[in-house]
């Protein structure tokens, strides 16, 4: 068994806790100087609403619908990840894999440890019980990297596919195309490890071979070995999983009424790249980072920023509600080893 990695300085560890405060602090700055709580006049006289009176007077049937919308994306979420699991030859149930996907996003949601913070413990209670010289614990880390990847990959091709179908915005386009580069570089690379000439001409197999994370890139030899079948379907349902997620968030905009102001079509490319955005674990649900990347790039003007605060709001509500479900099953169903 190799030796445990060192343990990070106290320094680094400050320093990184403090970037992280600072960042986060930042991020809830912007937001408060962007939001307008209490209403006002518009430029050509016409009474503008508050934030409040957004949040008040918000349709209750579209954020009802965005929140069963958001609810629908848990289970093929599990989905994904499950299919990566049994590509991996890992058993394990469905209904535990749900489990797990629940109990994660209480991690990644409820406690401020960051977005990743949910995968760890995936990946520790789904390892329990496999021995670690069997490469089975290598096996489901690496699967929970996969789905990671695989999520953040799919939420930019997402955005490129719906993009193709606004090109005719000018706002728009320069992101679409932007995005578009890096989802087609994404795909080459993928189907190059993939496959058999292009692993052999770069000398790939070396990989394997590197101290300290050769056995991560054995385990992914199933994957390869599969013409890389599992990680294509992997992307392709997270193009429902975070379709239904950004159709949510999108009713929760039109709730408040922000359709007045954007076009559907925008909104449907940007929220997956803010989605995206607040994957990166800078601040908790990417606070303040969502904000600023959705307002700056909807450029929909002054008057529909509380809009577009609140409709990211409703999301992470409904990111919590699911977290919340995931804190009573731990809660009521201490997790056991399988078989235990």
């Amino acid at each position: 068994m190799p030796p445990a990695a060192p343990p990070k300085p106290l320094a680094r560890r400050i320093l990184g806790h403090a970037l992280r405060l600072g960042v986060a602090a930042a991020g809830i700055a912007y937001i408060v100087k962007t939001v307008r709580w209490t209403g006002g006049v518009a430029a050509d006289g016409s009474p503008e609403p508050g934030f409040l009176d957004l949040l008040r007077d918000a349709d209750p049937g579209l954020l009802l619908l965005g929140l069963a919308l958001a609810a629908l994306s848990i289970p093929v979420s599990s989905y994904r990840w499950w299919g990566l699991l049994r590509a991996a030859a890992v058993p394990m149930p469905f209904l535990r894999t749900l489990r797990l996907t629940y109990v994660g996003n209480f991690f990644n949601y409820c406690i401020p440890v960051g977005s990743t913070g949910g995968d760890v413990v995936k990946a520790y209670y789904a390892g329990r019980g496999h021995d670690r010289g069997t490469g089975g614990k290598t096996a489901v880390w690496l699967s929970v990297f996969v789905d990671r990847c695989s999520g953040l990959f799919g939420l930019l091709v997402l955005a490129t596919l719906v993009g193709v179908t606004q090109l005719g915005d000018e706002t728009i386009r320069p992101v679409v195309l932007t995005v578009g580069v890096v989802v087609l570089a994404g795909a080459l690379a993928i189907a190059g490890y993939g496959w058999g000439p292009t692993f052999r001409g770069l000398r790939l197999a070396r990989l394997d071979r590197l101290r300290g994370v050769g056995g991560v890139f054995r385990a992914a030899r199933v994957y390869r070995e599969q013409g890389m079948r599992p990680v294509v379907r992997a992307i392709a349902l997270t193009l429902a999983v975070h379709g239904l997620l950004t159709v949510s968030a999108a009713c929760a905009g039109l709730a408040l009424g922000l359709g007045e102001h954007v076009s559907l079509g925008r909104l449907l490319v940007v929220l997956p790249l803010c989605i995206a955005a607040a994957a990166v674990p800078l601040t908790y649900q990417g606070l303040g980072v969502m904000e600023a990347l959705a307002i700056s790039t909807l450029a929909a003007g002054d008057s529909a920023d509380n809009g577009i605060v609140g409709m990211l709001l409703f999301l992470r509500g409904y990111q919590l509600t699911s977290g919340f479900v995931g804190a009573v099953l731990l809660l009521a169903f201490p997790m056991e080893k399988p078989g235990s």
